[in-house]
């Protein structure tokens, strides 16, 4: 299937750039899908949004939203018997009481369990908010990931394309 997705890609993407000139900045968020790409052509003034193609004064402003989530760190429990304590116990049991003594004496050695917990997890689930200058569709979300540096760098080319409007 690969054969069929990729020439298709290179077509559509080779006609995107005739059109708008070399790309001055790229972020390929999914693989051989211009759905899921952002393309600025700074000589021609147009942005390529996965799968919108719009002016650069277009683009009305940026934020994130960050939908963490908190995986809790893993729960172990260790138990201990005093060894010591249990031999003592086990040889006062079976002097008292044979056998049978011996094995409830060692069965009522002291323990001592220790639970610890692994530290916390934050999981983050970006997605960039997209204010646009459609009546359509004013808002387009870009889904990231737990990428930080990529969506600092969209947001900061966000920024500039609005700051020159």
């Amino acid at each position: 299937m690969k054969t069929i997705i990729i020439p298709s890609y290179n077509q559509s993407r080779k006609e995107l750039i005739n059109r708008n000139g070399k790309p001055t900045t790229e972020f390929i968020l999914g693989k051989y899908d211009l759905n899921k790409e952002i393309i600025a052509f700074e000589e021609s003034k147009r942005i390529w949004i996965c799968g919108n193609d719009f002016p650069m004064k277009s683009i009305l402003s940026c934020t994130f939203m960050d939908n963490k989530n908190i995986v809790k760190g893993q729960i172990t429990s260790t138990t201990k018997t005093n060894s010591g304590n249990l031999v003592k116990r086990a040889v006062v049991g079976d002097v008292l009481f044979g056998p049978a003594g011996a094995i409830i004496g060692g069965s009522t050695a002291s323990k001592s369990t220790i639970t610890t917990q692994g530290n916390d997890k934050v999981v983050h689930d970006y997605t960039i908010i997209l204010n646009v200058d459609s009546l359509l569709e004013p808002i387009i979300r870009v889904h990231i990931g737990s990428d930080r540096n990529t969506v600092n760098e969209i947001v900061g080319l966000m920024n500039v394309i609005n700051s020159r409007r």
